[in-house]
């Protein structure tokens, strides 16, 4: 009879509150848990309670972890938390000292490599994104092949094999920053020989009893599961902090009010007429995005856009200019974002701060004549396959995220010198032109990266030139993506009728406000008719930069219309009376009324 996986194990558990299936999921990790402890801690008390810990944690999140949760990964992850939270200054004393030893040594055997490596290697895995740091796990930690790796990833082996050697050159590269300079085959081989241990044959039985039953747990093990469960919560709200800065126009969610823009009518007040550009460093996600605020004087009142370059977002309105020399604040309420600084003069810059949620980053601002979104402006033609690349081209290719598709176009355009540039189009949420930070091709491997969205694409192109077959990794996680050429009109409009055929006809340009309390977000709806009788349907959010963003469903039940956009988890529903389109419209689990009116095409 085959062994129940971790999942089922886990909703057995937190359905029943099975012992047996818990204490089947303690044996098999209760040696990998009790290893990273160990090696923080160099004390095997120590390290027990930290186990004992992880696995009361497990205990009380099982019914909460989602679906699909690579259990010995998030588990090591636990660990590393856990341990590192227990004896964080000892810690860092023991890898200075480490240090300072390790500079004057190169490469060593496997044996000393260990000793060499151990008291940084769950630093160096910290360092990882999740999905790479599974792969070390699993790989090297668990022993697994790499066709069981592929099989929990859900990528083909080889993708799998790429992730983990990549995932090696990173450790290799964190270890030699601190003066450990060692191959990767070492590497490897230090840490499957030597990364989990036996540990100690009553310490799963302790937790049995410790963690399912919630007896003889001392006051020190509770103090250490509510520590580690803080900064476990701390780590993941982090996470979600620097996705809502990442994705700035494509939230949906930070909908508000656009309030008449003024500015200090002041006559002696320097200029600040002109394009003003930036960087914004998001050391936790390694990303780095330049923001350019375009500022426009009209007798005393400035008004102002901005542009995320990095992200693909354009004519992002500022909604509000407060100017009082030499104080200067510019505020996107659209996107819930504030840059507060002070001109100099002397200089022709801005310092200040970019502020958005609880984001708090240093951020100066340039006058500049040729901002980076002008300059980085590439033709179609530019695009077009030619004979002698292997890349150059518009590549399609639609990722499947928990049942919600989005189609990419990747836009590839390679110089006579082999170097390539790149830009990426989210055509279902309407994003354009994002440049690639970095993009290298040998072959036959790809690799192209977009810091401003903290995502990376690496695949192979086939022989045939017809197809790279690839992993989409972002903020962590991977899925599949092979592309396949199209052409750089593919996201454009197809023949399309936005005539109404009556008063009552659903097809037509609408535009509405969305209100919530004092926030209001102008919408315009383009509903065109295709050829073949089906309905073709874009929202544009004219307020959050005008991206187009086209429906993933439009259905039409007359007088009824249902519109929805699984891109941004929002759905409309309303009905059509004469020149008006009132209904619905829910996002996040939110519902608001809105009431849209037919225009003129925009």
């Amino acid at each position: 009879m085959p062994e129940a996986d971790d999942q089922e194990l886990l909703a057995t558990f937190a359905r029943s509150g099975s012992e047996d299936a818990f204490n089947t999921l303690v044996s098999r990790y209760v040696n990998l848990v009790y290893s990273a402890a160990l090696r923080f801690t160099r004390d095997r008390n120590d390290a027990e309670e930290i186990t004992q810990a992880v696995f009361i944690i497990l205990a009380r999140k099982a019914g909460s972890l989602r679906q699909g949760t690579l259990l010995g990964g998030w588990l090591y992850q636990a660990a590393r938390l856990t341990a590192a939270n227990f004896v964080k200054t000892e810690i860092r004393r023991r890898q200075r000292e480490q240090e300072a030893h390790m500079r004057s040594t190169l490469n060593e055997p496997e044996v000393v490599a260990w000793e060499q490596i151990a008291p940084l290697l769950d630093s160096a895995m910290g360092e990882l994104g999740e999905a790479d740091r599974n792969a070390v796990v699993m790989r090297y930690f668990e022993n697994k092949s790499g066709a069981e790796v592929a099989l929990s990833l859900k990528v083909s082996e080889a993708a799998a094999h790429k992730r983990v050697s990549r995932a090696l050159d990173k450790l290799k590269g964190f270890f030699a920053r601190r003066g450990v300079v060692l191959s990767t085959t070492i590497i490897a081989a230090a840490v499957s020989i030597n990364s989990v241990q036996a540990a100690p044959p009553a310490l799963a039985a302790t937790i049995s009893v410790t963690a399912v039953q919630g007896t003889a747990v001392t006051v020190s093990t509770l103090a250490l599961v509510k520590g580690a469960l803080k900064i476990m919560a701390w780590s993941k709200a982090k996470a979600a902090t620097g996705a809502a800065l990442i994705f700035l126009f494509i939230a949906g969610t930070a909908t508000v009010a656009v309030k008449a823009v003024k500015a200090n009518r002041a006559a002696n007040y320097p200029s600040i007429q002109g394009a003003w550009e930036g960087t914004i460093n998001v050391a936790q996600l390694n990303s780095r995005l330049r923001l350019v605020f375009n500022v426009v004087k009209s007798g005393p009142v400035y008004s102002a856009t901005m542009e995320s370059v990095d992200q693909g977002a354009n004519a992002i309105p500022v909604t509000d200019i407060r100017y009082d020399y030499p104080r200067v604040r510019l505020e996107t309420k659209t996107i819930g974002g504030v840059f507060e600084g002070r001109l100099d003069t002397n200089t022709g810059v801005m310092v200040g701060k970019w502020k958005q949620g609880a984001v708090d980053l240093p951020l100066t601002i340039q006058r500049t004549d040729r901002p980076s979104s002008q300059t980085q402006t590439l033709a179609d033609s530019d695009f077009i396959s030619r004979a002698g690349s292997d890349v150059q081209g518009v590549w399609l290719g639609s990722l499947d995220i928990n049942g919600s598709v989005l189609r990419l176009a990747l836009k590839v355009a390679e110089s006579a010198d082999g170097k390539l540039q790149v830009r990426m189009d989210s055509l279902d949420q309407g994003s354009r032109n994002i440049p690639a930070s970095l993009a290298y091709y040998q072959k036959p491997a790809l690799t192209v990266q977009f810091s401003g969205i903290n995502a990376t694409y690496e695949g192979d192109v086939s022989a045939s030139g017809k197809e790279i077959d690839g992993t989409w990794t972002q903020m962590g996680k991977s899925w599949p993506l092979i592309l396949k050429p199209g052409a750089a009109a593919a996201s454009r409009e197809v023949h399309k009728s936005y005539e109404p055929a009556s008063e009552g006809d659903l097809v037509g340009h609408w535009k509405g406000t969305l209100n919530v309390k004092d926030v209001k977000l102008q919408l315009l709806l383009d509903i065109g008719k295709l050829d073949d009788g089906k309905f073709d349907c874009s929202l544009v959010s004219i307020d959050q930069g005008g991206v187009r963003i086209p429906a993933s469903e439009a259905r039409w039940t007359p007088p009824e219309a249902h519109l929805e956009w699984k891109a941004i988890g929002a759905t409309f529903v309303g009905k059509v009376q004469k020149t008006k389109l009132s209904g619905t419209w829910q996002q996040g689990g939110t519902s608001f009324p809105l009431s849209l009116e037919r225009t003129k095409a925009e």
